[in-house]
């Protein structure tokens, strides 16, 4: 496919997010990060019931869609490789440490934001709050229904247009 000046168009245009985050930006030519059933959900120790829930919705999304049974598990920052991080700011910055897992969450970006970054090697979820982090899992379950077992490296940013989201 090709866009109006005849260049290579974006994987980015394909992929279909509601609501539409922010930012999105898809690094072309490095690669997937490929889910396998080596793959698993990391939490803090410290992750509250909401963390949880979200680690679970993304856990059963993933298992009914694809088939795998992803494990959760309150692991902190242990695994790099092949691993789904959620992580809340502030919280969970001890646990994971924000340097070994190179995320960065603006804080102007402000309440229920969130940024999502897929890598060859590993996803980070990561959020200044329980909402953002919410909603940091529900995009990433869009893009594993959009794309399967082969998440194209990407990084996005999502923060309210308003105040409460849904109003």
């Amino acid at each position: 496919m090709t866009d109006s000046a005849g260049k290579a168009s974006s994987d980015r245009n394909d992929l279909v997010f509601l609501p539409q985050p922010w930012q999105v930006n898809v690094a072309e030519g490095e690669g997937v990060f490929a889910l396998d059933w080596a793959t698993r959900i990391q939490l803090g120790p410290a992750a509250g019931e909401a963390t949880a829930h979200a680690a679970h919705g993304l856990r059963e999304a993933v298992n009914s869609g694809l088939g795998l049974p992803l494990p959760v598990a309150r692991t902190g920052g242990r695994h790099q490789q092949n691993a789904i991080s959620l992580i809340l700011s502030g919280r969970d910055d001890a646990a994971f440490g924000q340097e070994a897992y190179a995320y960065e969450l603006p804080a102007e970006l402000g309440d229920q934001a969130y940024a999502l970054d897929v890598t060859a090697d590993r996803i980070v979820v990561v959020a200044f709050d329980e909402a953002g982090l919410f909603y940091g899992v529900q995009t990433l379950i869009q893009l594993v229904q959009q794309r399967g077992r082969a998440l194209p490296v990407l990084s996005i940013l999502d923060r309210p247009v308003l105040p409460h989201r849904g109003v």
